[in-house]
């Protein structure tokens, strides 16, 4: 089977990685192929591209023809991801990962709620594999951080506790493909109460505002009808 795991560039001569200091390639794409099979994968397999040229600690996944003039889907990590714990470099392929599931599926890829919730899941089921510590499920909550909804349409805050809330009602055993248009039609839902619960809040805020503006209407009725009896009375007297 052709490797999926490839150097994008060679590092200069003072960036070189020690290999004793991290995985090496071998470790790598085993734990890649312990993730995919952990999330029951059955779209077109990305291929894993260690760029020592990236910024520390970033990554990002890219679809066919996407600026790199190639046919593959592509995820792409900086080396120093392979610094750090195991259980990082799983979370940050998840990560990329769910972007990736999106591309494929002709899906909004960005950190939408779509994708936080599909993310929630991935995490879910990555946690299974073995290089993740047994007890370490807080993981899942800590890693859907702020940042993953930052492109909703809705505050970050309630993105993120509807996705958590709604992961474990994630259909078991499917494949991405599945977990993808179910991801889809919860979000569709959460977005159709979301907007009606908006509108209802719009209606009482502009009722509220008319009986505020007609009871100062009012009030201005009474100061004026007030100014002018004493006005009459004055004269009269």
């Amino acid at each position: 089977m052709n490797s999926r795991l490839y150097l994008v560039s060679p590092a200069a001569p003072e960036e070189r990685i020690v290999p004793e200091q991290v995985m090496t390639c071998g470790q790598v794409e085993e734990v890649f192929s312990q993730i995919i099979g952990a999330l029951s994968w059955d779209l077109p397999v990305p291929r894993l591209a260690i760029d020592p040229t990236l910024t520390a600690f970033s990554g990002q996944a890219s679809q066919p023809g996407d600026g790199w003039h190639h046919s593959d889907y592509i995820v792409t990590i900086s080396a120093g991801w392979l610094y750090l714990p195991r259980p990082m470099f799983v979370y940050l392929i998840i990560h990329e990962l769910a972007h990736s599931a999106l591309q494929a599926m002709d899906k909004d890829w960005n950190h939408s709620g779509h994708f936080c919730l599909l993310l929630a899941v991935f995490l879910a089921r990555g946690s299974a594999i073995p290089v993740i510590p047994a007890g370490q499920g807080w993981r899942v909550a800590a890693n859907l951080a702020l940042y993953d909804a930052h492109e909703s349409k809705i505050p970050a805050g309630a993105v993120l506790e509807w996705a958590q809330r709604t992961a474990p009602l994630a259909p078991v055993g499917v494949p991405v493909s599945e977990l993808v248009e179910w991801a889809g039609a919860e979000m569709k839902q959460f977005w159709a109460a979301w907007s009606q619960r908006q509108a209802v809040r719009q209606h009482w805020q502009q009722r509220e505002s008319h009986k505020l503006a007609a009871m100062a209407g009012l009030s201005a009725l009474v100061v004026l009808a007030t100014l002018v009896a004493g006005a009459v009375s004055f004269v009269l007297s």
